[in-house]
């Protein structure tokens, strides 16, 4: 797998772990839900560890995306919220 990022466990109740082991650099995290409504945004700098644990509190069960976006870098995944 190519990917720079895996989310685990999907589906996820409470919290969702977001693992950047070749992330370089800076960067942010969009959640949207299936609407495409913002519902979250996360920031790390370079100094940020390689998970990013996600709390879901709050958010309804459902499809979710994300996007991450950094300086020389960008991906797309989902997961579901139960």
């Amino acid at each position: 797998n190519s990917n720079p990022v895996r989310v685990f466990p999907n589906p996820a109740r409470e919290q969702l772990h977001v693992s950047m082991d070749r992330w370089a650099g800076p960067g942010s995290l969009m959640l949207y839900n299936s609407l495409g409504q913002l519902m979250r945004t996360y920031a790390w700098d370079e100094s940020f560890p390689t998970v990013l644990s996600l709390e879901l509190n709050g958010l309804a069960n459902g499809l979710y995306f994300f996007q991450m976006v950094g300086a020389h870098q960008k991906f797309h995944g989902e997961f579901v919220k139960r």
